[in-house]
C-alpha cells in the first residue's frame, strides 16, 4: 500500500512538468502505454487468488502448480 501511494504521488508531482515539457497527448500516451502493458501483465502472467488461501498461493509460487 506505502507503495501505490508512493508512486501516486510521485506522479502527481511530477504530472505538471511532465505536460508542460512534453505536451499533453505524449504524456497522456505514455501512461496510457504503461497501462496497457499492466492489464496484460495481471491477465495472463498472475495468478487468479480469488476463494484461495494464502497456503495454497505460496505453494503456487513454490512449485508453479495450481492446487484444484
Amino acid at each position: 500500500m506505502i507503495i501505490n501511494q508512493g508512486v501516486s504521488a510521485t506522479i502527481a508531482s511530477v504530472f505538471p512538468a511532465w505536460v508542460g515539457s512534453w505536451g499533453f497527448a505524449p504524456v497522456f500516451y505514455s501512461l496510457a502505454a504503461f497501462t496497457v502493458i499492466y492489464f496484460i501483465t495481471a491477465a495472463f502472467f498472475l495468478p487468479e487468488t480469488k476463494g484461495r488461501t494464502l497456503e495454497e498461493i505460496e505453494r503456487y509460487f513454490a512449485t508453479g502448480k495450481i492446487d484444484r
